[in-house]
């Protein structure tokens, strides 16, 4: 107040105005630092849900390769891999930022690396099994299936040639249904077939080349199988079963990360609003305080001196001293 008293009217109108302009300037730039803070968790939040459709990309890629057998999926499968991985990180250096720790953020990161790794364990199994019919063990069985059907066209003999057409029924069972039964199935259509060709009155070579050509198909079958077994004979088994485990685990993290993400910024926006009303009722109080202050000490004095008039005019008495205190 004493302060106040020193300085003309202009300049107490000019500090109170100061003061209004300070108290708004610090509102605003509070104002856009919290806005700031939440366009970023808002924007990482967007790159968390975009975590879940880069995953579902790998998931069609996944499937693609699986359903049509074809090479450039692999390709795609990783490139988008690399994209993935690098959201990752982009993620977990905002959650560093922000001093939140998100731990199904190393779970994720680690279930999309497991997720990759298996991934190309099934395309190795895939192509080594044969992407096409001519290709892999699967093209070296049909091949050891012409070597065997040749040598039966020229036995002529027709119980060797239905008892081949049934080895081949049973291999065909099991490349669709696939079940191992029909393991069982073929290797006691092979006995039978070797017992058969005994009985057959063949010359020794014919015989012969016809049971190592036999032998040679049912190796390339044994192959074939137990390379379907490794790769999984349903989504439950083998390399397509971790593969199915290994997705299953990506989605919980994932739903774990977006929750705790939706969380944080939640409480952001929460704490944005408290801080904002805080600030907004403290520069309220204070500028009120200093407007009120600074009118009174403009107006005190020039009551004070209205009050001497009147008093002087009533009393007629020029002795009275303006009193401002």
């Amino acid at each position: 107040m004493k302060l106040l008293t020193n300085l003309t009217i202009k300049n107490r109108l000019f500090a109170n105005a100061i003061v209004v302009a300070t108290a708004l300037s610090i509102l605003f730039v509070i104002m856009l630092t919290n806005a700031a803070t939440l366009n970023t968790l808002g924007l990482s939040l967007a790159k968390v849900e975009k975590l879940e459709a880069q995953v579902l990309v790998l998931r069609k890629h996944e499937k693609d390769f699986l359903a049509r057998k074809d090479p450039k999926y692999v390709g795609k499968f990783q490139e988008t891999v690399t994209e993935l991985q690098k959201n990752i990180l982009s993620v977990r250096d905002v959650a560093d930022d922000f001093g939140f720790k998100v731990a199904e953020i190393n779970d994720f990161e680690q279930a999309v690396k497991d997720y990759s790794i298996q991934f190309n364990q099934v395309s190795e199994l895939q192509s080594k099994i044969g992407m096409t019919p001519k290709d892999g063990f699967y093209g070296e069985l049909r091949s050891a299936v012409h070597d065997v059907e040749d040598g039966l066209k020229q036995s002529n003999s027709y119980q060797l040639l239905a008892l081949m057409l049934q080895l081949r029924r049973a291999e065909k069972d099991f490349m669709l249904r696939r079940d191992l039964k029909y393991i069982d199935t073929f290797n006691t259509g092979v006995e039978a077939f070797n017992q058969q060709l005994l009985d057959e009155p063949l010359d020794p070579s014919t015989a012969n080349s016809i049971q190592n050509n036999l032998g040679i198909y049912q190796s390339k079958f044994e192959q074939l199988v137990n390379a379907e077994v490794q790769i999984g004979l349903n989504e439950k088994s083998g390399a397509l079963g971790q593969l199915r485990a290994t997705i299953h685990q990506t989605e919980s993290s994932l739903d774990a990360i977006i929750t705790h993400f939706h969380t944080v910024l939640e409480q952001e926006v929460d704490s944005t609003i408290t801080k904002a009303i805080t600030v907004f009722v403290i520069a309220v109080i204070f500028t009120l305080f200093i407007v009120y202050t600074t009118s009174r000490s403009i107006l005190m004095p020039i009551l004070a001196v209205r009050n001497a008039i009147s008093h002087i005019r009533t009393k007629n008495d020029l002795t009275w001293l303006v009193k401002t205190k």
